[in-house]
């Protein structure tokens, strides 16, 4: 699970970061807590987010909404095609 994402309804500007990729949004599985973990596609990669469950409301988050994620340097994602379990 990525720790250091953040997502963006638009592509971000200005950010020092170059790891910026559009991604869609494959599922939402709210957490026991404050949290939920989004599921992501970006091409034949797969991501896995944590995010707080305001972040999903306030957002208007929704499964297969088109969005941005802003990934720190290292972070890792899979390359493998399969489905994520959220």
């Amino acid at each position: 699970m990525a720790h250091d994402v953040i997502l963006s309804l638009d592509r971000p500007d200005g950010l020092s970061s170059r790891n910026v990729l559009p991604v869609k949004i494959e599922g939402i599985q709210p957490g026991d807590g404050p949290g939920a973990a989004i599921a992501l596609s970006a091409g034949a990669d797969r991501l896995l987010a944590r995010v707080t469950a305001r972040a999903v409301r306030e957002m208007r988050l929704r499964e297969g909404d088109a969005l941005f994620c802003d990934l720190k340097g290292d972070v890792g994602c899979t390359r493998k095609h399969r489905p994520l379990a959220v």
